[in-house]
């Protein structure tokens, strides 16, 4: 689960993002901030992505790490 404290796009990828934030919150169903999200955020994201060069096939650089340590010393 994502720590909701932690912003899941960076100030770059925002920008890109809001372009579409007026028509996505304009949307009068749920079915239409879908098609906004699926045929304009998702695909400038995508393409914000791929001009950056982000191998987006590898999940690794996506994945935050976190250890743990269970148990009693």
């Amino acid at each position: 689960m994502p720590d909701r404290r932690q912003p899941l796009y960076n100030s770059e990828e925002r920008a890109v993002i809001d372009v579409h934030k007026e028509e996505y919150l304009n949307a009068a169903s749920a079915q239409e901030r879908k098609q906004v999200a699926q045929n304009k955020v998702l695909p400038a994201l995508f393409n914000y992505w791929s001009g950056k060069g982000l191998d987006l096939s590898d999940p690794r650089p996506q994945t935050k790490v976190c250890m743990v340590s269970i148990g009693t010393s």
